[in-house]
């Protein structure tokens, strides 16, 4: 199994490919779907899940977290 590192920016394809199909479906809002692209960007080597669970406090604002 290979890591997000090593997956880079493949998985930041595919993550952007859901959140379009979820636009497309209208099962989201654009906005939501800026901010969501916008937030797995915030720990290149996290994934969104992983970002959003071990930086939940500060994940409101979108900002960088400090590397690990």
């Amino acid at each position: 199994m290979r890591t997000v590192q090593q997956l880079g920016f493949a998985y930041r394809r595919a993550f952007d490919a859901k959140v379009h199909a979820y636009l497309k479906a209208r099962y989201i809002l654009p906005e939501d779907a800026r901010v969501m692209r916008q937030r797995a960007q915030l720990c290149p080597p996290s994934t969104y899940a992983e970002t959003y669970r071990d930086h939940y406090d500060a994940f409101v604002p979108v900002t960088p977290c400090t590397a690990h």
